[in-house]
C-alpha cells in the first residue's frame, strides 16, 4: 500500500466520521465561524504607500526615520480656479475656506495659502518677514500693493498661484503622529506642561493611521463641496488624498465585485447541477471561508491592503471550483448507488 492509497483511505474515514456525526459537525462549524466572525469588526484597511512594505523592511525603517526628523510628507493640495485670484470677492471666499479648513479638519498641522502667506524681503540692513495680507482690504483698488508683492515674489509663483493668475492653491500639512495610543485612547497633552514633550518621547508614538488619514480626506471633501461653484472651481489632490480615495474605492469595488461574482456563480451552479443543494452548498462554503480568512487577518493584526484586496475574489473562484468538483463526483455516484454515505466516501 503506497502513500497515495493510505491518504485516500484517511479521507474516506474522515468522510465517514463527518457523515456519522453530521449534526455535531455542522453545529461545531457554525459556532467556529460565528466566533471568528465576531472579530471582523477589528479588520483594518491600509492603503498607505508604506503599507506595501513590512514593518521591519529596511526601506520602511528608513522612511520612519525620515518622518521622525522631518514630519509626514503626505499632504492635501486644493487648487481653486477662477478668472482672477486677486479679485476681492474671490479672496474673501478663499479666506472663509481657509479658516474652515483650519478650524474643522482633524489631525492637521497647518493650512498654507495666499491668505496666510509670509512675505519675506530685505532692505539695506535688515530682513523683514510679514504676512502678505494682514487683513483683506475693504476695496478692490486697495489690493494692488499686495498683488504686486505676491507677483514679484518668486517663491509664490507656481506654488501659491499660476502664471496666468487663474489658479491658487491651499496646502494642508497633516500630523506625523496619531492622536491615539496603541489601545485606541486619545492622547491628551497639556500644553502648559514643560515636560510634555519629554514625556511623549519616553514611549514610541504611533504614526498617523490610515483611518485618521481617511477622516481628514472625507472631511475635506465635505468642506470644499460647500464652496464649489462656477467661479470657484475646486480640485482636490495630493498623496494623502490618493490614499484616502483608494480606500473608498477599495471598499466600493470589492463589495460590488463580490456581489456580481456571487450572482454569476449562483447562475452557473444552477445551470450545472439544476438542484438547490448544488447552489447553496458551494455558496455557504465560500461564505464561511471568506469570513474565516478575513477574521484571521483581523485577529493577527494584518490589514486589508491594495495587494490583498484580490483575496475574496480569489477565494470565491478557488473554493467554488473545489466544491463543484466534489459535488459533481458525488451526484454522479449518488445517481447510481442511491447511497449518500458511500457516494460521499467516493467523492472524498
Amino acid at each position: 500500500m503506497n502513500w497515495r492509497h493510505r491518504t485516500e483511505l484517511k479521507f474516506e474515514d474522515f468522510s465517514d466520521f463527518i457523515f456519522d456525526n453530521r449534526k455535531k459537525v455542522i453545529v461545531a462549524i457554525l459556532l467556529l465561524v460565528l466566533a471568528m466572525g465576531s472579530q471582523l469588526k477589528h479588520l483594518t484597511m491600509d492603503t498607505s504607500t508604506e503599507g506595501f512594505l513590512h514593518e521591519t523592511d529596511p526601506m520602511r525603517l528608513a522612511y520612519d526615520d525620515f518622518r521622525d526628523q522631518f514630519g509626514r510628507d503626505e499632504k492635501l493640495l486644493i487648487a481653486v480656479k477662477t478668472k482672477d485670484i486677486f479679485d476681492l470677492d474671490f479672496l474673501k471666499k478663499l479666506e472663509k475656506l481657509h479658516k474652515r479648513l483650519e478650524n474643522e479638519l482633524p489631525y492637521i498641522e497647518e493650512v498654507n495659502s495666499l491668505i496666510n502667506a509670509r512675505n519675506t524681503y530685505g532692505n539695506e540692513d535688515s530682513l523683514i518677514v510679514e504676512d502678505l495680507f494682514e487683513a483683506l482690504p475693504k476695496a478692490q483698488a486697495d489690493i494692488t500693493p499686495q498683488k504686486q508683492r505676491a507677483i514679484s515674489n518668486p517663491l509664490f509663483k507656481n506654488l501659491l498661484y499660476s502664471e496666468d493668475l487663474t489658479f491658487t492653491t491651499l496646502v494642508i500639512d497633516t500630523q506625523t503622529y496619531s492622536s491615539f495610543d496603541a489601545d485606541g485612547n486619545l492622547i491628551v497633552v497639556d500644553e502648559e506642561d514643560e515636560f510634555a514633550e519629554d514625556a511623549s518621547d519616553s514611549e514610541p508614538q504611533l504614526y498617523l493611521s490610515d483611518d485618521e488619514n481617511t477622516e481628514i480626506v472625507a472631511k475635506t471633501q465635505a468642506i470644499i463641496k460647500d464652496f464649489q461653484s462656477d467661479d470657484f472651481d475646486i480640485y482636490l489632490t495630493g498623496s494623502a488624498v490618493i490614499a484616502g480615495t483608494l480606500k473608498q474605492s477599495m471598499r466600493a469595488d470589492t463589495k460590488q465585485f463580490i456581489q456580481k461574482m456571487v450572482v454569476v456563480i449562483i447562475l452557473v451552479l444552477f445551470l450545472l447541477f439544476k438542484r438547490l443543494s448544488g447552489v447553496f452548498l458551494p455558496i455557504i462554503a465560500v461564505l464561511f471561508t471568506v469570513i474565516s480568512t478575513l477574521s484571521m487577518m483581523a485577529m493577527s493584526g494584518a490589514p486589508f491592503t491594495i495587494v490583498t484586496q484580490i483575496m475574496p475574489s480569489f477565494l470565491l473562484a478557488v473554493i467554488t471550483s473545489g466544491v463543484i468538483h466534489l459535488l459533481a463526483i458525488f451526484y454522479k455516484d449518488f445517481t447510481e448507488s442511491k447511497n449518500t454515505k458511500a457516494s460521499l466516501r467516493y467523492a472524498m
